[in-house]
């Protein structure tokens, strides 16, 4: 079979932007066997579809999507005669910052798991379906970045409902640590959650989640600043000191370092578009 592969930039006739939008309704799905350099949602709004991605088949009906990662083969085997597919493609790096804030392992759980139907729930489905029921035309780019976080948000959500290995109080405080307040505090309020000492903490998030102590504390605080700086109206200082640190230059050479942008530009940009 005959393969060929998709440059975002071949494709995205509008500069700057990370986001293609299409809704395809009354036509044929491409039958090409192509991968992608970038992500791709591929959602079925109505009637269903024949999907093959690399060597497998599914089959997809309303609510059912896919995350479609770079280089993963596929096309479009049938569709019943009423088929209305969403697709919403993103750059890799646009991709990767947005899935990194939500869920700092997203991106390596995604990546390594075999493909598979996720279904929306009827409460998601109606939010994506509002979306998505103006024209293209008049998107803008926020509007792309809410349909994404409302994806990456849902999986992550099941995600953390599969049965958890580890300790339940470890699990419990883990949970807690979303808290604000704990995610300022830090390693000390995770110590005092879970009631462990830090030599056998460190070897339980070792064991478990595969991480150090600080790089889970860590990732913790940046997930938070890198939401809060998109989504709240909080000064970059205030939201420095929010997540616990006390000095606002580390802060941001922490941040610069992880999300490869300061904090200031990251908030430049997506004020532009708001």
């Amino acid at each position: 079979m005959q393969k060929q592969t998709y440059l975002f930039d071949d494709f995205c006739v509008l500069e700057d932007n990370n986001y293609i939008f299409q809704i395809v309704a009354e036509r044929k799905l491409t039958s090409i066997y192509h991968c992608h350099n970038f992500y791709e949602i591929v959602m079925v709004l109505d009637g269903s579809i024949l999907h093959q991605v690399n060597d497998a088949r599914y089959q997809m009906k309303r609510g059912d999507f896919m995350i479609l990662c770079p280089k993963d083969y596929h096309r479009f085997i049938s569709q019943s005669s009423n088929a209305k597919i969403m697709s919403l493609s993103i750059e890799y790096n646009e991709f990767s910052l947005f899935a990194t804030a939500f869920n700092n392992h997203f991106l390596k759980e995604l990546s390594a798991a075999d493909q598979a139907i996720m279904t929306c729930g009827q409460e998601v489905f109606d939010i994506i379906h509002a979306c998505t029921s103006t024209k293209t035309e008049s998107y803008y780019t926020y509007e792309y970045k809410y349909l994404l976080c409302t994806f990456i948000k849902y999986i992550s959500e099941i995600s953390l409902q599969k049965p958890n290995p580890c300790p339940q109080d470890l699990a419990n405080a883990l949970a807690q640590m979303a808290e604000p307040d704990n995610i300022r505090i830090g390693l000390p309020a995770l110590l005092s959650l879970s009631g462990y000492s830090h030599s056998h903490l460190a070897r339980l998030m070792k064991k478990y989640f595969h991480t150090t102590l600080h790089s889970y504390i860590l990732n913790l605080k940046m997930e938070k600043a890198y939401n809060d700086i998109i989504f709240s109206q909080d000064s970059l200082e205030d939201i420095s000191y929010n997540v616990g640190f006390a000095s606002f230059s580390h802060f941001n050479k922490v941040f610069k370092e992880k999300y490869h942008i300061t904090p200031s530009a990251l908030r430049k940009t997506y004020r532009k578009i708001v």
